[in-house]
């Protein structure tokens, strides 16, 4: 064991397991193979913190995750929301990448102006048209982003309904971090089911069962909170 704590130089005492200022390891060592294969296995799996522990919670009990991560300070029971809002925006990427859900699915412009002018439409209402087109494919294209990106603004509105509940903007987002995290990877790992959807139907068909499902799950979980 180290006399100093290789993180912050406190000093350290013999048999001291962690640093009593940072709370790292006094048996840290040079990574190899099995100790990286290890810490690997231990951050997904771990009975406490690992992320399907976090996954099985927010499935089961999102309200008590919530409660006891924001209210009672529980932080090392559960995997750090943040974390987790990252691996599922890469796991979304890579599904994203090999099922290309929207491949062969987005309208194009051309081909709508083509059928209007055949049509004999104004000039007018075909701009419109392929600006309405556009900004449908952008959301298609792009829901989960924007979802994400949509955190701060759900996180204000759950803050002004449930004001009276007494937690601070931060705690919402906190929150929010954690349920918009959980709806993405159920987004995600219903792509395979998009895809397929979207041979036969539009894409409101499979977007609209899946806000309301947002919707249902976010209640359910605040009412827990």
């Amino acid at each position: 064991m180290h006399s100093n704590c290789l993180n912050c130089n406190n000093p350290l005492q013999p048999n001291q397991s962690f640093c009593a200022s940072c709370g790292q390891k006094t048996n840290t060592h040079r990574f190899n193979m099995q100790h990286f294969g290890h810490e690997l296995v231990h951050a997904f799996t771990h009975a406490d913190k690992g992320v399907f522990h976090l996954i099985k919670e927010l499935t089961l009990h999102p309200g008590k995750v919530l409660r006891e991560y924001i209210t009672e300070g529980k932080r090392k029971k559960y995997f750090n929301p943040f974390t987790l809002l990252l691996i599922v925006a890469g796991i979304s990427v890579i599904v994203n990448i090999y099922f290309k859900p929207y491949s062969g699915k987005l309208k194009s412009e051309a081909a709508t102006e083509k059928e209007m002018i055949a049509q004999k439409a104004t000039p007018q209402k075909i701009e419109l048209a392929k600006k309405s087109i556009r900004i449908n494919n952008f959301i298609e294209k792009n829901i989960k982003l924007i979802l994400f990106a949509s955190i701060p603004f759900s996180a204000f509105v759950f803050f002004i309904f449930y004001r009276k509940s007494g937690y601070n903007y931060a705690e919402h987002l906190v929150a929010n971090l954690f349920l918009t995290a959980f709806f993405n990877l159920v987004m995600t790992l219903l792509i395979p089911l998009q895809v397929m959807i979207n041979k036969f139907s539009t894409f409101l068909l499979y977007t609209i069962p899946l806000l309301l499902f947002q919707l249902i799950y976010f209640a359910v979980a605040y009412q827990g909170l």
